[in-house]
Parts: C-alpha cells; sequence; structure tokens
C-alpha cells in the first residue's frame, strides 16, 4: 500500500494509508487529526476521483494529491 502523508509544508497532504482496490485507491487507515479525518474520510472509504481525475489506483491519486495546491 502507500501512504500519504505529505511530508512537505507546502503540499497538500491527505493523511491516509492507501491500496489499489477494484474501482479505486482503498483507504486501509484514516490518521487521527489528519485532513482525510477531518474530510470525513473513513477506512474501507474508496477513492475513485479526485478533482475530476480518475484514480485507479493510489499512485494516480497521490500524484493529483501532490499537484493541487494545499486549501
Amino acid at each position: 500500500g502507500a501512504t500519504a502523508t505529505g511530508p512537505a509544508p507546502a503540499r497538500a497532504s491527505f493523511g491516509a494509508k492507501l491500496d489499489k482496490g477494484q474501482d479505486g485507491a482503498v483507504v486501509l487507515e484514516v490518521f487521527p487529526a489528519s485532513n482525510a479525518e477531518r474530510g470525513g474520510v473513513r477506512a474501507g472509504d474508496t477513492i475513485v476521483k479526485v478533482n475530476g481525475k480518475a484514480c485507479p489506483e493510489p499512485k494516480v491519486f497521490l500524484d493529483v494529491l501532490a499537484a493541487t495546491a494545499p486549501g
């Protein structure tokens, strides 16, 4: 699986452990006090799209997130 922690302050951070699922990036774990938790993301959720772009796997999601300004 992949972990989205957003190490650079100028990057958007997510705060969850992800794995590839059948339809997208599956959330395995949401870290406490993370953007994911604040946004209502829960373990077991499947991320299929972000900013209008399909996310068939965690790497695509993380790439789109990395290119997104925080906020």
